[in-house]
C-alpha cells in the first residue's frame, strides 16, 4: 500500500508506519509550532480556521477531503511534520491563511503517494550541512519565491558565488527507499527582521506570536502578528541533492524564475515533507545537540522497467537477477583440494578433560569427529595420553 491509497477510510493508517525523534536527554533546543484541529463554522458568515490548524487531514469543511480521512498524517510527532499535500492553504475557509508554508495553487501535483520514508538530521557538524534555497515566507508579491538576497556561506556571509537566494541548512535529509540524499529548502519572513527573518540563515526564534489575537474585533493593544519564530519553515524535497554548487541544483532554473507560476509549480511539486520549527526558549541555541527525525511510510512494490527492449526484454519487466556460485561450488577430482579439505576434519572436544556433553553417563567416554567425507571406509586413530610429571597415576 502507498500513502493515500486508503485516504477515504477513517480507520486506516493510510500508509503511515511510524515516526520518532531521536536525541540526547540533554538536547532540548528544538520545538515546533504544532498543529491543532480548531475551526469555527459561522454558517452563512463562513468558516474560520485557527492559525494553528495548519495540517488539513480529515473531512472538515476546511480540510483536504478524502485524502487522509483518519487524520493519520495530522498527528506525526504530535503535529510537528506533515506531507506538503496536506498543508492548509489560503482560500480554505473564510479567514486569510497567509502564513501557510504551502502555495495555494497546484498543490495536488505533490501527491501523497509519492512521499518517501525519510531521516532528517539537525547537526552542528558543518561538513554535513545542506546547500539549499531560501524561500520568502513573509507577505507581499514575492511570497513563497526564492529570495533575491546574495547567497551566503555557512557563517551567513556573502559567498561571492554570483548566485542569489542560497544558504545552508544545519543538517541533511535522506530518502530511505532510494538510498539518496535529498534536497531541502527553508523559509524566512522578511516581515520579521527582529526574529532573524531577513538574514539568509536558518535561525528561528522561540516567539510564536505578538499582539492581541482579537485586535480586529476590539482594537485593543497591538495588532496580532503570527511570528512563528521568523517563519523558518523546513521543506524536504523529493529530488536528489547535488552538493554545494547552487547552480547544480536540479531545480535551479525553476527556482531562479519563481515569479513565473510555471516555474513555481515545478518547484513545489517536488515538496514532500514540511515542518514549522522554532526554538524551545529564548535561551536555546540552534543545534545544541543533534536531533534526528525518522518518518516511515509503506510503499507498494513498483513495476520494474529494464533497459532492454523488443525481443531482448526479460521476465516481462519484472526484476531479473543473475548470479553465479563458481567461488563456492564443490570441487571434485582434485588432489590438492582433497588434501586441504583434510584440515577441516576435527576431533571435538579437543582437548578432552575427563568428560563432555556427548557422554551419557559417568562410564561413557566418547569424542566426535566432524567434517568427515560422505564416503569414507577406513579411519585410523592414534591416541596419546598425557600424564603430568606431578601425577601419581
Amino acid at each position: 500500500m502507498n500513502p493515500g491509497d486508503e485516504g477515504t477510510i477513517s480507520t486506516s493508517s493510510n500508509g503511515f508506519l511510524s515516526a520518532k525523534e531521536i536525541k540526547d536527554n540533554t538536547t532540548s533546543w528544538l520545538n515546533y509550532y504544532k498543529d491543532n484541529d480548531d475551526f469555527f463554522d459561522a454558517g452563512a458568515n463562513g468558516v474560520f480556521a485557527d492559525p494553528g490548524n495548519w495540517i488539513r487531514s480529515g473531512n472538515d469543511p476546511i480540510d483536504h477531503s478524502n485524502i487522509d480521512a483518519g487524520q493519520t498524517y495530522e498527528n506525526i510527532l504530535a503535529g510537528s511534520w506533515a506531507p506538503y499535500r496536506l498543508v492548509g492553504v489560503d482560500g480554505q475557509g473564510t479567514a486569510a491563511f497567509e502564513h501557510s508554508p504551502a502555495w495555494d495553487q497546484f498543490q495536488s501535483l505533490s501527491s501523497l503517494k509519492d512521499v518517501p520514508s525519510v531521516d532528517i538530521v539537525f547537526t552542528d557538524d558543518k561538513d554535513l550541512w545542506t546547500r539549499c534555497p531560501v524561500i520568502e515566507t513573509g507577505s507581499g508579491s514575492d511570497r513563497l519565491e526564492l529570495k533575491s538576497d546574495p547567497s551566503v556561506d555557512k557563517y551567513g556571509e556573502p559567498d561571492n558565488s554570483d548566485t542569489e537566494g542560497f544558504s545552508w541548512f544545519p543538517g541533511y535529509a535522506l530518502d530511505l527507499e532510494k538510498g539518496i540524499r535529498l534536497n531541502m529548502m527553508f523559509g524566512e519572513s522578511s516581515d520579521h527582521p527582529e526574529h532573524n527573518g531577513d538574514d539568509m540563515r536558518w535561525n528561528p526564534t522561540s516567539v510564536e506570536s505578538t499582539g492581541n489575537p482579537f485586535y480586529e474585533f476590539n482594537e485593543q493593544g497591538d495588532p496580532f502578528d503570527l511570528v512563528l519564530g521568523g517563519r523558518h519553515y523546513i521543506y524536504v524535497m523529493k529530488t536528489q541533492y547535488a552538493g554545494s554548487d547552487a547552480e547544480a541544483h536540479s531545480e535551479y532554473d525553476h527556482l531562479t524564475g519563481m515569479s513565473s507560476n510555471s516555474n513555481k509549480r515545478n518547484v513545489f511539486r517536488e515538496a514532500a515533507w514540511v515542518s514549522i520549527p522554532m526554538l524551545s526558549s529564548p535561551s536555546a541555541e540552534i543545534s545544541d545537540g543533534d536531533v534526528e527525525i525518522k518518518i516511515r511510510v509503506s510503499k507498494a512494490y513498483d513495476e520494474f522497467i529494464s533497459d532492454c527492449s523488443g525481443n531482448d526484454e526479460l521476465n516481462e519487466s519484472n526484476p531479473y537477477l543473475t548470479f553465479n556460485t563458481s567461488d563456492i561450488q564443490t570441487v571434485t577430482g582434485d588432489q590438492t583440494t582433497a588434501e586441504n579439505a583434510m584440515d577441516l576434519i576435527k576431533v571435538v572436544p579437543n582437548p578432552y578433560y575427563g568428560s563432555n556433553k556427548y557422554e551419557r553417563d559417568q562410564v561413557d567416554h566418547r569424542v566426535k569427529i566432524t567434517n568427515l567425507p560422505k564416503n569414507m571406509y577406513y579411519i585410523y586413530i592414534q591416541c596419546f595420553w598425557y600424564f603430568s610429571p606431578s601425577s601419581k597415576s
